[in-house]
This record gives C-alpha cells, structure tokens and sequence, in this order.
C-alpha cells in the first residue's frame, strides 16, 4: 500500500536537475559501497578469527558488494528514458568504462571500474 502510494506521487523536475540527482546517487552508492568495504575489513576484538579465514571473508565481501553496486548502477543507468547530455556520459564513461548509450545500444558499466571508483571513494572523488 505504502509502495503504491510512492509510486503515485510524481516530482516535475527539468532534465538537467534530474541528471544532477542522478549523479549523486551514482556517487553515494559508490560512497556507501566503500564505507562498508572498510567495515568489512574492521576486526571486532571479541570475535577475532584466524587471519586466513578474515582475508577469505573480506575478499569476498567486496567481490560481492562490488558486483551489487554494479548491478545497480547498470540497472539505474540503462533506463532508456535517461537522456544524458555529451558531458555527462563522458564522465560516466571515464569514471565508470561505460553506462552510457551508444548508437542507442546500452553500454554497461565495467566491474574493474567500479571496483576502482569504489577504492577512489577514500580519496574524497566525487
């Protein structure tokens, strides 16, 4: 009921206010992609395992958060109501290695990218 209710309230916004949103989700999830990548890398002292097994589960962790913001990112960006300008798929492409159209064929988003700009995060990008 909530959902159908959310669903029913539109926003008039102009194109370049909507592509400014869209770029700060793009960030955040990238923002909040990396917070978690160092939470999965924090040690809480009363449930210390052995340094294999903790290496194991990081490593595993960002694998899958990685490929979760991926999947999202791709999701959000191949909408093909998003009419992006020239700059704007140019930063996607340089930042991401994709998620823009071309020729009106959707470019995905890379995974070695993303994990990338997810690693920049610490850096303050975006």
């Amino acid at each position: 009921m909530l959902d159908a209710e959310f669903e029913s309230v539109q926003l008039n916004m102009i194109p370049d206010e909507a592509k400014e949103h869209m770029m700060k989700l793009i960030y955040h999830m990238l923002g909040t992609a990396y917070e978690i990548k160092i939470l999965s890398n924090a040690r809480i002292v009363e449930h210390i395992e052995d340094e294999t097994t903790q290496i194991e589960k990081k490593k595993e962790a960002e694998r899958l958060l990685a490929e979760k913001v991926f999947d999202n990112i791709n999701k959000l960006l191949s909408d093909d109501t998003l009419m992006l300008d020239v700059n704007t798929s140019k930063q996607l492409f340089g930042l991401l290695g994709g998620g823009i159209r071309i020729s009106g064929e959707y470019v995905p988003v890379e995974l070695e990218k993303v994990n990338a700009a997810i690693e920049s995060m610490k850096n303050g990008i975006g």
